[in-house]
């Protein structure tokens, strides 16, 4: 059964439908054989499958096999693992709350014991999924990285790369863009060489993500346009939707607003197909983009009117600040003037409360030790295979010369890393008193900046800000006040640049953004 239940999971990234007909042959087997804990592994796999497609019914496979399950003790880490699934599905299904609640069941369940670890991350990892997708940064990444970090232990391929591309969306959220990109495009390598077409779109639709935080428009434009391609040899209603509305979104910053508008009707067709309200809510919000930029504000201000309770009802703070760009946008043009000037605000608290998050030490630190761990086993790892070398060693040369060459990769990498593990210290640090990123880190982000900008792939703006007569405060009023004085500073700067915009303290009191 093991065998075949592999294949089938990998069945999945290629091709659900069909691996969905080997489910339930194989459940029926199960059933039959009284192998209650595959059953519960077949549904898992069911519900991860249907919750990129069809979230009702993967809430119905889920919430069957639950209700089915025997009383048996070692069943306990297939259900709990079943459990955080129909969690995850309830979430996405608008009963966040139930949802929420039975992730905290099951963290309580499992506690430390050591056999249930993989169900455990599992529910820490669609906990960590949710809090970063509400704007919770630090205690999405620190769920998400211990999720991660069980799964590579236990040595779970499947669940390790779930993990990962839900790590690589958080990362994007955080600004973490190079990171997020790696892990996307060693997911993306992989996908491939499984003939994994349906993962490869999930990935393609993830690396359109990252590309348009960067605002490299262009690029996100052709990976969301691949993505598309993919989803819609497949008819998958739910990734229509959201690479069409990618696709829209790219479209309006490029100034190509009637294609965008195109594209975003085409999303709404199809969105009776789709039960997930946050999506739903984002297809409207790009189509009052949309309206607004052809030359229809009134209409994309009724949808936006429309929209707004649930905007607001959600907790979701990124979706209220997609929500506030288009209605600050839209008021203008309409010259309501007090309603834009309320959104704008609005937009701008948000957006410095997440570059705040952003900055954090807390989510360096996370990162970096992260980063350290990962390196830190696959240097043990290659040390491990340089002592099976030494043991498995003969006399003849060519083993001699294997085993040399082997012993200086292993000293190289771990130079290589240890030398980037510093680098990477040092560029994480942040400037002690403001909390913004120091001289070093923001000439570093310049320095990676300033060739795109000579290629014209990327424009860059660059501003120095100088406070005057700062003199005159700390000699006025001590250097503690004026130590107050930077602090206030550096949390209004923030509110003034976009998400993708990078502040720095560079000495005294200037600053730099990029």
């Amino acid at each position: 059964m093991q065998a075949r239940f592999e294949r089938v999971r990998e069945l999945s990234g290629a091709n659900p439908a069909q691996a969905r007909l080997e489910i339930a042959s194989l459940r029926s087997e199960a059933l039959a054989r009284k192998q209650f804990a595959w059953r519960l592994a077949l549904d898992e796999l069911e519900c991860r499958i249907l919750s990129d497609i069809d979230v009702p019914a993967a809430r119905r496979v889920a919430a069957a096999g639950i209700a089915t399950a025997s009383s048996q003790a070692d069943l306990t880490l297939p259900l709990l693992r079943l459990q955080a699934c129909h969690a995850g599905v309830l979430i996405d299904s608008n009963s966040e709350r139930e949802g929420a609640d039975e992730l905290e069941i099951i963290l309580r369940r499992t506690g430390n014991d050591p056999s249930l670890t993989a169900a455990r991350a599992m529910a820490l990892l669609e906990r960590g999924l949710r809090r970063s997708r509400r704007g919770e940064l630090a205690s999405g990444q620190e769920d998400l990285l211990w999720a991660c970090r069980s799964f590579d232990a236990l040595a779970l391929r499947a669940d390790q790369e779930l993990c990962l591309s839900h790590l690589a969306n958080h990362q994007k959220r955080a600004g973490d863009y190079d990171a997020a990109l790696n892990n996307l495009t060693q997911l993306l390598d992989s996908a491939r060489r499984r003939q994994a077409r349906q993962d490869e779109g999930i990935y393609l639709y993830n690396i359109a993500l990252v590309r348009a935080e960067q605002g490299q428009w262009e690029p996100a434009r052709a990976a969301y346009a691949d993505a598309l391609a993919i989803e819609t040899a497949k008819d998958d209603a739910m990734g229509i939707v959201y690479a069409e509305h990618g696709l829209a979104d790219a479209l309006l910053e490029l100034k190509r607003p009637d294609e965008a508008l195109a594209h975003i009707e085409l999303a709404q067709k199809r969105c009776a197909e789709v039960d997930d309200l946050v999506q739903l809510m984002r297809v409207g919000i790009v189509h009052a983009r949309a309206l607004a930029a052809t030359g229809r504000p009134a209409e994309a201000a009724e949808r936006l009117r429309l929209a707004e309770p649930a905007v607001r009802a959600s907790t979701d703070r990124l979706l209220l600040g997609l929500w506030l760009r288009p209605q600050a946008e839209v008021q203008a043009l309409l010259g309501h003037w007090r309603e834009a000037y309320e959104a704008q605000i609005e937009r701008r608290d948000i957006d410095a409360a997440l570059q705040a998050q952003r900055l954090s030490g807390q989510l360096s630190r996370l990162r970096l030790q992260f980063d350290r761990e990962r390196d830190e086993a696959a240097i043990r790892s290659l040390q491990q295979a340089n002592l099976q070398g030494q043991q498995l060693r003969q006399v003849q040369a060519v083993a001699l010369t294997l085993f040399v060459l082997l012993l200086l990769a292993t000293l190289a990498y771990a130079v290589q890393k240890l030398r980037e593990g510093r680098r990477l210290q040092t560029l994480a640090l942040q400037d002690e008193l403001t909390q913004l990123a120091n001289r070093r880190a923001v000439f570093a982000h310049a320095a990676q900046l300033l060739p795109q900008a000579r290629s014209r792939r990327s424009p860059l703006s660059v501003l120095m800000i100088d406070v005057d007569h700062f003199k005159q405060v700390n000699d006025t009023h001590g250097h503690a006040i004026g130590d107050q004085v930077l602090k206030h500073l550096a949390a209004l700067l923030p509110a003034s640049l976009r998400s993708l915009d990078r502040l720095g303290r560079i000495g005294g009191e200037e600053f730099l953004a990029l």
